[in-house]
Protein backbone atom coordinates (compact mmCIF):
# COMPACT_ATOMS: atom_id res chain seq x y z
CA UNK A 1 0.00 0.00 0.00
CA UNK A 2 0.97 3.62 -0.88
CA UNK A 3 1.51 6.10 2.23
CA UNK A 4 3.57 8.77 1.15
CA UNK A 5 1.98 11.31 -1.86
CA UNK A 6 3.84 14.61 -3.47
CA UNK A 7 1.98 17.81 -1.78
CA UNK A 8 -0.67 18.40 -4.04
CA UNK A 9 0.27 15.25 -6.03
CA UNK A 10 -1.05 11.77 -6.40
CA UNK A 11 2.13 10.94 -7.78
CA UNK A 12 6.48 10.44 -6.40
CA UNK A 13 7.10 13.28 -9.46
CA UNK A 14 7.21 15.93 -7.10
CA UNK A 15 9.36 14.46 -4.37
CA UNK A 16 12.55 15.37 -4.00
CA UNK A 17 15.56 13.03 -4.55
CA UNK A 18 18.76 12.04 -2.85
CA UNK A 19 21.78 9.87 -3.64
CA UNK A 20 23.90 7.86 -1.08
CA UNK A 21 26.59 5.68 -2.40
CA UNK A 22 25.98 6.10 -6.34
CA UNK A 23 22.22 5.17 -5.41
CA UNK A 24 19.14 8.02 -5.72
CA UNK A 25 15.62 7.58 -4.11
CA UNK A 26 12.63 9.66 -4.08
CA UNK A 27 12.85 11.59 0.03
CA UNK A 28 10.24 13.13 2.23
CA UNK A 29 13.31 16.23 2.67
CA UNK A 30 15.76 16.82 1.29
CA UNK A 31 19.09 19.24 2.15
CA UNK A 32 20.65 20.30 -1.17
CA UNK A 33 23.60 22.74 -1.54
CA UNK A 34 23.42 26.51 -2.64
CA UNK A 35 26.31 27.03 -4.97
CA UNK A 36 28.26 30.15 -4.06
CA UNK A 37 30.94 30.07 -6.36
CA UNK A 38 30.53 27.99 -9.39
CA UNK A 39 33.61 26.78 -11.32
CA UNK A 40 35.11 29.88 -10.56
CA UNK A 41 38.56 30.53 -12.73
CA UNK A 42 41.43 31.29 -10.50
CA UNK A 43 45.04 31.61 -10.18
CA UNK A 44 46.36 29.31 -7.04
CA UNK A 45 48.97 30.83 -5.00
CA UNK A 46 52.49 30.02 -4.47
CA UNK A 47 51.88 27.95 -1.03
CA UNK A 48 50.17 25.21 0.71
CA UNK A 49 47.27 26.23 0.54
CA UNK A 50 43.65 28.46 -0.62
CA UNK A 51 42.30 30.47 1.84
CA UNK A 52 38.39 30.88 0.40
CA UNK A 53 36.33 33.43 2.26
CA UNK A 54 32.42 32.31 1.84
CA UNK A 55 29.71 34.79 1.94
CA UNK A 56 26.78 33.42 2.58
CA UNK A 57 23.24 34.60 1.47
CA UNK A 58 21.43 36.53 4.04
CA UNK A 59 18.33 33.53 3.04
CA UNK A 60 21.38 31.57 5.56
CA UNK A 61 22.18 34.41 7.64
CA UNK A 62 21.40 32.59 11.80
CA UNK A 63 21.59 28.89 9.97
CA UNK A 64 24.03 26.26 11.06
CA UNK A 65 25.46 25.53 7.91
CA UNK A 66 28.26 23.22 6.12
CA UNK A 67 30.98 24.55 3.66
CA UNK A 68 32.17 22.71 1.09
CA UNK A 69 35.61 24.20 -1.17
CA UNK A 70 37.32 22.26 -4.12
CA UNK A 71 39.51 23.49 -6.87
CA UNK A 72 39.91 21.30 -10.23
CA UNK A 73 42.61 21.75 -11.60
CA UNK A 74 45.03 20.43 -15.27
CA UNK A 75 47.74 18.90 -13.98
CA UNK A 76 50.76 19.55 -16.75
CA UNK A 77 53.35 17.33 -17.23
CA UNK A 78 56.58 19.25 -15.22
CA UNK A 79 58.37 19.89 -18.45
CA UNK A 80 57.59 22.56 -21.25
CA UNK A 81 56.61 25.96 -20.38
CA UNK A 82 54.75 26.01 -23.33
CA UNK A 83 52.87 22.73 -23.16
CA UNK A 84 51.94 21.44 -27.12
CA UNK A 85 48.31 19.85 -27.58
CA UNK A 86 49.69 16.34 -26.81
CA UNK A 87 50.86 17.85 -23.29
CA UNK A 88 47.53 18.96 -22.61
CA UNK A 89 45.38 15.99 -23.75
CA UNK A 90 47.54 13.21 -21.83
CA UNK A 91 47.47 16.21 -18.00
CA UNK A 92 45.06 14.82 -15.56
CA UNK A 93 42.36 16.43 -13.82
CA UNK A 94 42.74 16.98 -10.23
CA UNK A 95 40.78 18.34 -7.33
CA UNK A 96 42.06 19.28 -4.11
CA UNK A 97 39.29 20.04 -1.77
CA UNK A 98 39.19 21.74 1.88
CA UNK A 99 38.20 19.99 5.40
CA UNK A 100 34.08 20.48 5.54
CA UNK A 101 33.73 23.57 7.25
CA UNK A 102 30.58 23.70 9.97
CA UNK A 103 29.72 27.09 10.80
CA UNK A 104 27.43 27.54 13.43
CA UNK A 105 24.30 30.38 12.66
CA UNK A 106 24.90 31.58 16.77
CA UNK A 107 28.41 32.27 16.34
CA UNK A 108 29.17 35.25 13.88
CA UNK A 109 31.93 34.05 12.30
CA UNK A 110 33.06 34.80 9.00
CA UNK A 111 33.79 31.33 7.60
CA UNK A 112 36.88 30.80 5.71
CA UNK A 113 37.69 27.72 3.87
CA UNK A 114 40.83 26.12 3.33
CA UNK A 115 42.00 24.03 0.47
CA UNK A 116 45.33 22.34 0.91
CA UNK A 117 47.82 22.61 -2.34
CA UNK A 118 50.05 19.89 -3.25
CA UNK A 119 53.37 21.37 -4.23
CA UNK A 120 52.47 20.55 -8.05
CA UNK A 121 49.38 22.45 -8.51
CA UNK A 122 50.71 25.71 -6.85
CA UNK A 123 50.82 28.70 -9.05
CA UNK A 124 49.01 27.19 -11.80
CA UNK A 125 45.22 28.28 -12.53
CA UNK A 126 41.71 26.22 -11.77
CA UNK A 127 38.15 26.18 -11.20
CA UNK A 128 36.76 26.99 -7.86
CA UNK A 129 33.54 25.76 -6.33
CA UNK A 130 32.28 26.54 -2.76
CA UNK A 131 28.79 25.40 -1.53
CA UNK A 132 26.84 25.95 1.48
CA UNK A 133 24.37 22.79 2.59
CA UNK A 134 22.00 24.09 5.48
CA UNK A 135 22.16 21.82 8.30
CA UNK A 136 18.23 20.94 9.53
CA UNK A 137 16.97 21.41 13.15
CA UNK A 138 17.54 18.53 15.17
CA UNK A 139 15.17 16.34 15.57
CA UNK A 140 13.29 16.99 12.68
CA UNK A 141 9.75 15.39 11.61
CA UNK A 142 7.97 14.29 8.47
CA UNK A 143 4.82 13.58 8.92
CA UNK A 144 2.19 11.75 6.10
CA UNK A 145 -1.71 12.57 5.08
CA UNK A 146 -4.03 9.97 7.63
CA UNK A 147 -4.23 6.27 6.07
CA UNK A 148 -6.44 3.58 6.64
CA UNK A 149 -4.33 0.30 7.54
CA UNK A 150 -5.83 -2.58 6.02
CA UNK A 151 -5.25 -6.35 8.08
CA UNK A 152 -2.36 -7.69 6.27
CA UNK A 153 -0.32 -4.11 5.37
CA UNK A 154 3.45 -3.70 5.63
CA UNK A 155 5.07 -0.60 5.28
CA UNK A 156 8.25 -0.08 3.45
CA UNK A 157 10.70 2.09 3.50
CA UNK A 158 14.58 3.17 2.82
CA UNK A 159 16.88 5.56 5.67
CA UNK A 160 20.21 6.46 5.12
CA UNK A 161 22.81 9.54 5.81
CA UNK A 162 24.09 11.87 2.88
CA UNK A 163 27.95 11.61 2.22
CA UNK A 164 28.04 15.22 3.41
CA UNK A 165 27.11 13.52 7.04
CA UNK A 166 30.12 11.10 6.50
CA UNK A 167 32.86 13.59 7.61
CA UNK A 168 35.01 12.92 10.31
CA UNK A 169 33.29 14.18 13.38
CA UNK A 170 29.80 14.40 12.14
CA UNK A 171 27.39 13.09 15.09
CA UNK A 172 25.38 9.71 14.69
CA UNK A 173 21.74 9.90 13.79
CA UNK A 174 18.49 8.84 15.39
CA UNK A 175 15.79 7.71 12.70
CA UNK A 176 12.64 6.87 14.29
CA UNK A 177 8.91 6.09 12.58
CA UNK A 178 6.17 6.35 15.33
CA UNK A 179 1.92 6.06 14.55
CA UNK A 180 0.50 7.92 17.62
CA UNK A 181 2.06 7.10 21.03
CA UNK A 182 3.36 3.81 19.47
CA UNK A 183 7.20 3.91 18.47
CA UNK A 184 7.36 1.01 15.34
CA UNK A 185 10.97 1.70 14.49
CA UNK A 186 13.88 3.31 15.54
CA UNK A 187 18.01 2.68 14.38
CA UNK A 188 21.09 4.56 14.57
CA UNK A 189 23.82 4.97 12.13
CA UNK A 190 27.23 6.64 12.75
CA UNK A 191 28.89 7.01 9.01
CA UNK A 192 31.70 8.93 10.16
CA UNK A 193 32.77 6.07 12.64
CA UNK A 194 31.16 2.99 10.49
CA UNK A 195 31.99 3.04 6.84
CA UNK A 196 29.19 -0.07 6.52
CA UNK A 197 26.48 2.60 7.74
CA UNK A 198 27.26 4.53 4.36
CA UNK A 199 24.70 3.30 2.37
CA UNK A 200 20.54 2.80 1.93
CA UNK A 201 19.18 0.18 4.54
CA UNK A 202 15.69 -0.98 3.94
CA UNK A 203 12.75 -1.92 6.91
CA UNK A 204 9.53 -3.57 6.31
CA UNK A 205 7.17 -3.15 9.19
CA UNK A 206 3.95 -5.56 10.06
CA UNK A 207 1.37 -2.79 10.98
CA UNK A 208 -0.56 -5.60 12.11
CA UNK A 209 -1.25 -3.92 15.14
CA UNK A 210 -2.69 -0.89 13.31
CA UNK A 211 -4.99 -2.75 11.45
CA UNK A 212 -8.41 -1.40 10.97
CA UNK A 213 -7.49 2.11 12.53
CA UNK A 214 -6.95 5.35 10.68
CA UNK A 215 -3.38 7.02 11.35
CA UNK A 216 -0.51 9.51 10.60
CA UNK A 217 2.78 7.94 10.60
CA UNK A 218 5.54 10.48 12.01
CA UNK A 219 9.36 9.75 10.72
CA UNK A 220 11.95 11.60 12.51
CA UNK A 221 15.76 11.85 12.63
CA UNK A 222 17.90 13.53 15.26
CA UNK A 223 21.59 14.54 15.16
CA UNK A 224 23.21 12.64 18.82
CA UNK A 225 25.51 14.92 19.38
CA UNK A 226 26.22 15.68 23.13
CA UNK A 227 23.59 13.15 23.70
CA UNK A 228 24.67 10.67 26.25
CA UNK A 229 23.05 7.27 26.38
CA UNK A 230 20.86 7.05 29.34
CA UNK A 231 21.96 3.82 31.85
CA UNK A 232 19.42 1.64 30.30
CA UNK A 233 20.68 2.01 27.12
CA UNK A 234 23.12 0.35 27.22
CA UNK A 235 22.95 -4.14 26.90
CA UNK A 236 25.56 -6.26 27.69
CA UNK A 237 24.59 -9.44 26.27
CA UNK A 238 26.96 -12.84 26.43
CA UNK A 239 26.48 -16.35 24.81
CA UNK A 240 28.35 -19.21 25.59
CA UNK A 241 27.79 -22.58 24.52
CA UNK A 242 29.82 -26.35 24.68
CA UNK A 243 32.57 -26.63 22.24
CA UNK A 244 31.79 -27.85 18.89
CA UNK A 245 34.26 -28.65 16.12
CA UNK A 246 32.56 -27.80 13.02
CA UNK A 247 33.66 -27.39 9.51
CA UNK A 248 33.47 -23.71 8.38
CA UNK A 249 29.55 -22.74 6.22
CA UNK A 250 28.47 -25.84 8.13
CA UNK A 251 26.77 -25.06 11.20
CA UNK A 252 23.20 -23.62 10.98
CA UNK A 253 21.27 -20.77 12.90
CA UNK A 254 23.09 -17.94 13.68
CA UNK A 255 26.62 -16.62 12.77
CA UNK A 256 28.02 -14.07 14.35
CA UNK A 257 28.72 -11.23 14.62
CA UNK A 258 25.18 -10.28 13.99
CA UNK A 259 23.67 -7.06 13.97
CA UNK A 260 20.04 -6.28 15.77
CA UNK A 261 17.80 -5.25 13.13
CA UNK A 262 14.72 -5.16 14.84
CA UNK A 263 14.07 -4.96 19.05
CA UNK A 264 10.69 -4.26 21.08
CA UNK A 265 9.25 -5.65 24.99
CA UNK A 266 12.81 -5.93 26.50
CA UNK A 267 13.13 -4.75 29.64
CA UNK A 268 14.97 -5.24 32.75
CA UNK A 269 13.79 -7.12 36.30
CA UNK A 270 12.74 -3.50 37.28
CA UNK A 271 10.83 -2.97 34.37
CA UNK A 272 13.05 -0.09 33.12
CA UNK A 273 12.59 -0.60 28.93
CA UNK A 274 16.21 -1.07 26.93
CA UNK A 275 16.26 0.71 23.68
CA UNK A 276 18.39 -1.84 22.16
CA UNK A 277 18.46 -0.26 18.49
CA UNK A 278 19.40 3.19 20.01
CA UNK A 279 22.36 2.06 21.95
CA UNK A 280 25.51 1.45 20.84
CA UNK A 281 25.60 -2.19 21.24
CA UNK A 282 23.84 -3.09 18.54
CA UNK A 283 25.95 -6.01 16.75
CA UNK A 284 26.24 -9.25 18.80
CA UNK A 285 30.06 -10.51 18.46
CA UNK A 286 31.86 -13.57 18.83
CA UNK A 287 31.14 -15.24 22.71
CA UNK A 288 34.20 -15.15 25.37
Amino acid sequence: MRFIAAPGSGSTAALARAEIAGESRYVLAAHPPIVLRAREDVTLPHADELRVPAELPPALAGRDVRIDASVLVRELPVAAPAPTFGQLDAARMVTASAPPLVVRGHDGARPEAVIPLPEALRGQRGLLTVSARPLPASPRESETAEVDVPPGARLVFGYGVEEAGWAAGFPPVRFALAAGDATLFERRLDPAADARDRRWFDASLDLSPLAGRRVRLVFTTEALAGTPYPPNRVLTIVLKASPTIVQAGTNPGLQLPATISEAAGISDLAGNPWDVLASPDGVLGAPD
